[in-house]
């Protein structure tokens, strides 16, 4: 067809329509089937032309039409080149050899519907041994040898395998001798030093060892701070090669059940499991051996382990077996909900956490139970109250228990508690304005504005409708002192305003929003408090807690407090107290 697709649109539709009611089956598909080509390109594509009509010869000759290559190429003498005789399909048909662990790698399931039925148990599968194999290429070993011969024995075995070993010893502080170091286990300095020296001499090593899980003098805590010491030092001097990292450890794994085990040594298995999850280039797993047994096999099987890749990251040796372990599904049965009572009392460990919350939330929903919630994360410094309660700032865990335990609760923060902090910064500015006023040479100037000063706090935080006459005037002389004064002061009953008149959060929001505009340079504090509990804030717009009862409250805890200053007497304070809170008017 000519230029453009106006021709071959037309056979195609000519193709799928009129042609197939005239024309048997069979003829009908070869027309469906025929190619419908172009030889220039649509006007907006952007091929060239010399690529298009190439293109275009290309299909023809797979079509099976014949080309005249010489009136292609008139100029050009070609030369043959063979080509395979299968067509480029992108697809592979080898049948790949199979891996001595395949069958120990577990295939991936889909999700099982009964929850009953998503739990594993750790067991021990028995696994052929490991062939020994020579080590063709040279790599690069660092060996933490402990002071049997077992680590010096696979050094020595590596050496002679013409691969460059490295080995680290314990001492007391860090040494370099040839291609011996020795190391503090409780310096972690030690261990930087370490790498650093490594990265010196370009001898950054791609397998490590470590057998000091297999020591027996060792402080045992010190197995799992190594670990952690050296991974932190590869961190720290940014050391991104890929590492293969095999903890050799002691009877610390229960597989036969006739082991006498060392259960204080396991607290490495967790750095085994964690190590590569933080850290993708660093591939790490456990061998356990059990050294009360003789085994004269020991160090010719143990070597063959380090020297090949095993999917496996927990491996054991018993006598002359090998055994790697493996998860099996195990059933669980739902638990019968008679053991939780109504109302009872429970402890959760880690209850400030996301599962505990969860489970603290579930126990007060359905049981109604009373809760002790334990975390790591302890009481502020008693130095600190003061200031936190000055601030009146919330404590984010607080919040968020409130909400996994009360998620039908609105948190509001109270107008006295606002009012209160705006209170405390106009006092403040109060008293700055004082001690300035105190400095002053001109003595005039001092005794004018101290005299303005005298008896001032409770005319500025006094709600202004309430003051009397003579505190009108009071109050209409410090603002003359002092216009921060009367700026602060004005603030600060445009606030209690927006609280005492708006009735919804829109509108106290966008009333709040106005106030903060004009706030900062007087209110930092408040500023900062406002902004980070607005949702709290606007909320009391809606759920206004500041009742009549509420109130009522508040002034009798205050009129207690006064009552009672200088009690030191428990049982007097108590009577004053009953007293007051039933009789007072």
């Amino acid at each position: 067809m000519g230029a453009g697709n106006t021709l071959s649109t037309f056979t195609k539709s000519s193709q799928a329509g009129e042609v197939s009611s005239a024309v048997p089956m069979t003829r009908q598909q070869k027309i469906n089937n025929t190619p419908v080509l172009t030889s220039l390109r649509h006007p907006k594509e952007t091929r060239s032309d010399l690529a298009f009509i190439l293109n275009t010869v290309g299909k023809l000759w797979l079509a099976g039409v014949t080309i005249n290559w010489s009136k292609l190429y008139p100029r050009d003498r070609p030369q043959r080149v063979p080509l395979p005789t299968y067509p480029f399909e992108r697809q592979r048909y080898w049948i790949e050899p199979q891996s001595q662990f395949a069958a120990e790698i577990p295939q991936k399931q889909g999700k099982k519907p009964d929850i009953a039925d998503w739990f594993y148990v750790p067991s021990w599968k028995q696994s052929p041994l490991i062939n020994s194999v020579n080590l063709i290429l040279q790599s690069s070993w660092l060996l933490f040898i402990d002071e049997s011969d077992i680590g010096t024995k696979i050094a020595a075995r590596l050496q002679k395998e013409g691969q460059e070993v490295i080995t680290v010893k314990i001492g007391d502080k860090f040494t370099k001798d040839s291609n011996t170091y020795t190391v503090n286990p409780e310096k972690e300095k030690d261990y930087d030093n370490l790498i650093k020296s490594l990265q010196n001499l370009e001898k950054i090593p791609n397998k490590i060892i470590h057998f000091w899980g297999i020591e027996s003098e060792i402080d045992r805590k010190l197995d799992c701070y190594s670990l952690l010491y050296l991974t932190k030092a590869l961190d720290r001097q940014h050391v991104n090669s890929s590492i293969s990292l095999t903890v050799v450890s002691d009877r610390i794994y229960e597989v036969t059940g006739a082991e006498k085990l060392q259960p204080e040594k396991a607290t490495v298995l967790g750095l085994v499991k964690v190590i590569p999850q933080e850290y993708r280039h660093i591939n790490c797993r456990n061998i356990d051996l059990d050294l009360s047994q003789n085994n004269p096999q020991l160090i010719k099987s143990l070597f063959a382990e380090l020297t090949i890749q095993s999917p496996n990251i927990a491996i054991a040796y018993r006598h002359k077996q090998r055994w790697v372990q493996i998860f099996e599904p195990i059933f669980l049965p739902k638990i019968n909900a008679a053991n939780l009572r109504q109302k009872g009392v429970y402890l959760i460990t880690g209850g400030l956490g996301n599962i505990g919350l969860l489970l603290a939330s579930f126990l007060a929903k359905k049981f109604k139970a009373k809760l002790i919630l334990i975390g790591r994360s302890g009481l502020p410094e008693r130095s600190q109250w003061s200031e936190i309660l000055e601030n009146k700032v919330l404590p984010n865990l607080l919040c968020k228990t409130n909400k996994e335990l009360m998620p039908q609760a609105k948190i509001v923060a109270d107008n006295f508690h606002v009012m209160k902090q705006v209170n405390d910064e106009l006092d403040a500015a109060r008293k700055k304005i004082t001690r300035e006023a105190e400095r002053l040479k001109n003595k005039s100037k001092k005794e004018k504005i101290l005299s303005g000063l005298t008896k001032s706090k409770y005319v500025l935080l006094k709600n202004q409708e309430d003051l009397k006459e003579s505190e009108q005037e009071k109050l209409q002389e410090i603002e003359r002192i002092a216009p921060v004064l009367r700026k602060m002061h004005g603030l600060k009953e445009k606030l209690r305003n927006i609280f005492e008149t708006n009735k919804n959060w829109s509108e106290g929001l966008l009333n709040l929003a106005d106030w903060l505009k004009d706030i900062f340079e007087y209110f930092p504090k408040s500023f900062g408090t406002i902004k980070r509990w607005i949702g709290e804030i606007i909320a009391y717009f809606d759920e206004g807690t500041t009742q009549g009862v509420v109130a009522g409250i508040n002034n009798k805890l205050k009129l207690i407090k006064r009552r009672a200053f200088g009690f030191r007497n428990f049982d007097n304070f108590q009577l004053r107290s009953l007293l007051t809170w039933h009789f007072a008017s």
